[in-house]
């Protein structure tokens, strides 16, 4: 599997030198920000945001991509404690040449945010169709009162929900009305592909993208299966391949659908009647809770401490209070106001 991978992304590795496009931009709606981190990572641009701007999008991902090669790097050790040295991870560097490439020879797919709701809204709806629920029960090992629940969130979701899911990987802080404002921006001025090709900052594996999936959400390969690609088999049209490497344009966002469905049914088998009672009687009335539970599920599906737990908490009060106020953990709790303030902007 891991040598397939490489292969498949050599062949689009090539020189990227040359390429830089410096282009002035009016910042528009952006003027009079302060950036910095992932936000002046992705414009490039630090400091306060002039009413326009020179810009090289192709020269932002290079840099990014640059901080990923550097993070993935392995260490070498001499013996067990020390490290002489550090040799670099084949698939990530594979991977960024070939990011690369498709992004300097592409179509950088240029739209707006509600361009981009509509397009999720439809491939949702696709995806929905083309889903074996049966094949899904059997799976997951739910039982019918558990399938009925899961269908009922599933078939609750809008593409704004997948939109402020991603807001919430992409984007630190907790305004929603900057992230979706600083969305609308790359997707206008960079396009799709470069917000779908942004890799994940936080750790040295071969991940990117607007969920910033790690293996730990999508693999399948000889060591098994891991997150969404467990119920792959379940749709009409599955994704061809197991590997965050290789997701591009909409396999994304049916990755993340998967994993959000995968999330669903182990949170579904956790609830007991009463829980699974309350959470179908209030879908659709806290829609906001139910994304934000299924967004913390993404970070921590499991336990006490994680979107099952959280959720337990949350269903046992009969939801009377916001799901995020059910966190115990800081990291969840932030997952979870994160998703919140995002879909409020996104209604």
């Amino acid at each position: 599997m891991r040598n397939r991978v490489i292969a498949i992304l050599l062949l689009g590795f090539m020189a990227a030198e040359g390429f830089a496009k410096e282009k002035q931009y009016p910042m528009g709606k952006l003027t009079g920000r302060k950036f910095g981190g992932e936000f002046a990572d992705y414009l490039g641009v630090s400091g306060t945001v002039p009413p326009a701007a020179r810009i090289d999008f192709y020269r932002n991902m290079e840099k990014m991509w640059a901080a990923k090669k550097k993070r993935s790097r392995i260490p070498i050790r001499n013996g067990k404690k020390k490290i002489v040295g550090y040799r670099p991870h084949v698939v990530v560097n594979a991977l960024a040449g070939a990011i690369l490439r498709e992004y300097r020879e592409k179509d950088p797919q240029h739209m707006t945010i509600q361009d981009y709701c509509r397009h999720l809204q439809a491939h949702l709806d696709r995806v929905r169709a083309g889903i074996d629920w049966k094949k899904v029960q059997r799976i997951e090992r739910l039982s019918d009162e558990e399938l009925k629940l899961v269908r009922q969130v599933v078939d609750s979701l809008h593409g704004d929900d997948l939109v402020a899911y991603s807001l919430t990987e992409l984007f630190p802080g907790f305004d929603g009305d900057l992230n979706a404002k600083f969305l609308d921006f790359l997707l206008h001025q960079a396009g799709r592909r470069y917000v779908e090709s942004i890799p994940a900052k936080s750790d040295g594996k071969a991940s990117l993208g607007p969920y910033q999936m790690t293996e730990y959400a999508w693999y399948d390969g000889p060591s098994g299966k891991r997150g969404g690609s467990w119920i792959n088999s379940a749709l009409k049209d599955p994704v061809p391949h197991g590997s965050t490497a290789m997701l591009r344009g909409d396999q994304h966002h049916t990755v993340a659908i998967l994993l959000m469905i995968h999330n669903l049914c182990y949170i579904a088998k956790e609830l007991d009647k009463q829980e699974r009672n309350v959470l179908k009687r209030i879908v659709r009335s806290r829609h906001k809770d139910v994304v934000a539970m299924i967004a913390t599920a993404h970070h921590d599906p499991d336990g006490k401490t994680g979107a099952s737990g959280a959720a337990r908490r949350w269903l046992d009060n009969k939801a009377q209070l916001p799901y995020w106020r059910s966190c115990w953990s800081k990291r969840l709790t932030t997952y979870a106001r994160k998703t919140t303030a995002n879909l409020t902007e996104m209604e």
